[in-house]
């Protein structure tokens, strides 16, 4: 979908033509322990198709400065040399304005540890007394502006297959589809309820959407799970995917979870749009030719990505992890709307 009269319905701007809300298409990838190579490759993939738009660079602070052969330096040096966690997670944020929320954005949060083995200490706590040690993961996310040429194409799903943070072998799962954002510190910050209640109410009417920054999850993404760790019979946490979407991409252990790749062939093989494809560590989900926003009113239009959800329910966060930042418009009854719109059958 690329009309641009439909898509006016989602940009608020302030007075002074700040973006308060903005449509995009988005990639969201989730990795244990990502390798350098993978987060650069990650950078550098995203520069190459984007690069003349992201004029502007943050590192988590809500300060910006202009982008310049200095801060292009700044992921190829991370990735180099890294500070292992605990001590630093590298955030890179680059988009294509600096006040309010713009069309184009690349996001890293880079959490660089060592592959350590499972810990048989913490197998024996987790069974015997529910120890849950803490867990860390590393994001990858990217917007694209809705009319951008790999989205219209419908490219970008070959776009997300190349990229090397689907090869690590510790890859947790990832999504990409249309979403919606705000700024979590607006330009005026009398402006930011109107923003939030603008974007809750669109989230309801269109459950196609999803909005990464106001929905947030956290680490939840990994869990301890003593069943599954027992199962595993080594101290690893349980991964989880966020929702469905256009593409849900999740990883083997997951897959062996939902009773492995034929069964969940034979849960989706009635939807012949719904499409199935390996990616090195990941399986690909595909929910229909291309994505969709849907419609609250009529259900139908997100058949394919309903049967996704039903296919990977026993993997995908409950309603309770997200906690949404989006005031009255997005209450319990508007998580509900939202969420059950793909979570029934």
């Amino acid at each position: 979908m690329n009309n641009a009269d439909v898509w006016n319905e989602f940009r608020v701007d302030t007075p002074e033509g700040q973006g308060l809300v903005r449509p995009r298409f988005q990639v969201e990838l989730n990795v244990e322990y990502p390798t350098a190579a993978s987060v650069l490759g990650f950078y550098e993939a995203v520069v190459e198709v984007l690069g003349h738009s992201l004029r502007f660079v943050g590192t988590g602070s809500g300060r910006w400065r202009k982008r310049t052969s200095k801060t292009d330096t700044y992921m190829p040096t991370w990735c180099a040399m890294p500070v292992l966690w605990p001590r630093n997670v590298y955030t890179l944020i680059m988009q294509d304005v600096d006040q309010g929320v713009g069309d184009v954005e690349i996001r890293i949060d880079y959490a660089a540890r060592d592959v350590k083995p499972p810990n048989p200490e913490w197998f024996k706590k987790i069974v015997e007394a529910n120890f849950k040690p803490p867990v860390y993961l590393s994001k990858l996310s990217v917007a694209f502006p809705i009319d951008h040429p790999l989205v219209t194409s419908l490219k970008v799903g070959d776009w997300i297959r190349s990229l090397a943070a689907l090869q690590d072998e510790s890859f947790i799962s990832g999504t990409a589809g249309y979403a919606i954002d705000l700024p979590l510190n607006p330009p005026l910050s009398t402006q930011g309820p109107a923003a939030r209640a603008r974007t809750g109410a669109l989230l309801q009417a269109h459950p196609g959407l999803t909005c990464y920054s106001h929905l947030s999850f956290g680490l939840a993404l990994l869990q301890w799970d003593r069943e599954y760790v027992i199962s595993k019979g080594q101290a690893h946490p349980r991964p989880y995917v966020t929702r469905a979407n256009w593409l849900t991409i999740l990883n083997g252990s997951q897959v062996e979870l939902l009773g492995g790749r034929e069964l969940l062939q034979d849960q989706l093989e009635r939807l012949p749009d719904v499409k199935m494809e390996q990616a090195g560590a990941a399986l690909l989900l595909q929910a229909g030719p291309a994505p969709v926003l849907g419609n609250s009113n009529d259900l139908a239009s997100l058949s394919n990505y309903r049967a996704v959800a039903q296919a990977i329910k026993p993997v995908t966060l409950q309603k309770r992890f997200f906690h949404p930042m989006l005031s009255q418009q997005f209450d319990d009854f508007g998580l509900d709307t939202w969420f059950n719109a793909l979570d029934k059958p």
